[in-house]
């Protein structure tokens, strides 16, 4: 059977957030194991934390020793479970995510799901495993700070197969229903899902070579490829579409997300080659594949502006000249994918 395993925050203790927990271990048909941190909070009566911080010039740094000893005091509890590792889901909020995530990195575990976590900055992390990490961070407060923007970046450095979402109405302290959907969200298309194909959602300005690059990943992954570009020519007039391409394009898009769903079901991956050129469309974009049960996964392929100029410069038609000419003013329409979303970035020059 599997095990939902819950690490508290500082302050806490092994029944913080309960009716959460049980529902998301009953969501995965799985047994929650619950346990206090091994040291007493410093001045909160029969409460724990995993390791007493000391504040540095504004960073939270850990008492080093007892930071290990408690992933090692977690380590143990899990082997002791006489599980297999694969079958436990590690979940903990606040300090009790960070170890959770720690832990993840050391462990083949089935999953990490870390709530409004954070690493300390004086601990050397590495990671050596293939353990998924859900990162959810919660966006009504200050709690998105630079400890956390530092703790982001740093498991991008390591490679960490980290998936990251912010929820716009939670709090550190109080979760909405969105937590609980975005986890069955992940899962869906997770380790316990049925389907793990992908949707590459590529991401990039005008001649950053996301066409060139979408149909070697498609060989690559075995992928069908869908360019809404290419697809309104074959749909659309020339002259109809260079006249009117905003409502061609919609069509054409409402059309290739029907593909997509259909291939996604069949358990092929997908590459969705069209540009996504704002935050709010991505984020769209991911929602939608998750709604039909695919991985989203976005690249946005990077080239500085004179050899996007260049490659712009190759092309024929009223629109490629309109691009030209107009360059700075479109580009200004373009938001660049920032550190808080979940993307790879591809330097593609």
């Amino acid at each position: 059977m599997k095990k939902l395993v819950f690490l508290h925050g500082a302050g806490a203790d092994c029944y913080a957030y309960h009716n959460l927990m049980s529902e998301i271990a009953q969501c995965f048909n799985a047994e929650l194991i619950t346990f206090n941190a091994p040291f007493l909070h410093p001045t909160k009566q029969d409460k724990f934390v995993w390791f007493n911080k000391i504040e540095q010039k504004g960073r939270r740094d850990a008492v080093c020793e007892e930071y290990f000893t408690s992933v090692e005091y977690v380590k143990n509890k899990l082997q002791k479970l006489n599980t297999d590792l694969s079958e436990i889901i590690l979940i903990g909020h606040s300090q009790g995510g960070g170890m959770a995530v720690q832990v993840g990195l050391e462990l083949d575990l089935g999953a990490v799901i870390a709530m409004s976590a954070d690493l300390p900055y004086n601990i050397a992390y590495e990671n050596n495993s293939k353990t998924p990490i859900y990162w959810f961070e919660a966006g009504q407060d200050g709690y998105i700070d630079e400890n956390r923007k530092a703790s982001y970046k740093l498991l991008r450095q390591i490679n960490a197969n980290l998936h990251y979402q912010i929820l716009p109405t939670s709090t550190h302290n109080e979760f909405k229903n969105e937590l609980f959907s975005a986890i069955k969200d992940c899962f869906k298309i997770g380790v316990y899902g049925d389907s793990k194909a992908k949707m590459y959602l590529i991401c990039g300005f005008l001649g950053a070579g996301k066409t060139t690059f979408s149909k070697k990943l498609a060989i690559e992954k075995q992928a069908i490829h869908l360019n809404p570009d290419e697809s309104c020519c074959k749909f659309f007039s020339k002259q109809e579409y260079e006249s009117n391409w905003e409502e061609c394009f919609a069509k054409t898009m409402n059309i290739l997300w029907d593909e997509a769903t259909k291939a996604i079901k069949s358990g092929t991956d997908v590459i969705f080659d069209v540009g996504f050129w704002s935050k709010a469309s991505r984020d769209e974009a991911r929602q939608k594949a998750r709604d039909i049960g695919a991985e989203p996964v976005v690249y946005y392929l990077y080239a500085p502006d004179e050899e996007l100029k260049r490659r712009i410069c190759q092309r024929k038609g009223r629109i490629a000249l309109n691009n030209i000419k107009n360059f700075q003013t479109i580009k200004k329409l373009f938001e660049e994918p920032s550190d808080w979303e979940d993307f790879v970035k591809i330097n593609n020059f």
